[in-house]
């Protein structure tokens, strides 16, 4: 358990109890890039499924 502190945020960061289904459950979409998108609105080079909700819709985020 540790606080970090994020662009002046204090944010509590600790391992969830069921970590390892969490885990589990997320890896087969994480380890796919054709869940992702090219990130268009940073300066960047990142992949994500922000502002994509059939994307987002496939991640099992009942595991939290």
């Amino acid at each position: 358990m540790s606080l970090n502190v994020i662009f002046g945020v204090p944010v509590y960061k600790a391992r969830m109890p069921n970590h390892e289904e969490i885990l589990e459950g997320f890896m087969p979409f994480i380890e796919s890039e054709d869940n992702f998108n090219q990130a268009t609105f940073w300066d960047c080079d990142c992949r994500t499924t922000m502002l994509d909700e059939e994307k987002n819709g496939i991640f099992p985020w009942h595991l939290f």
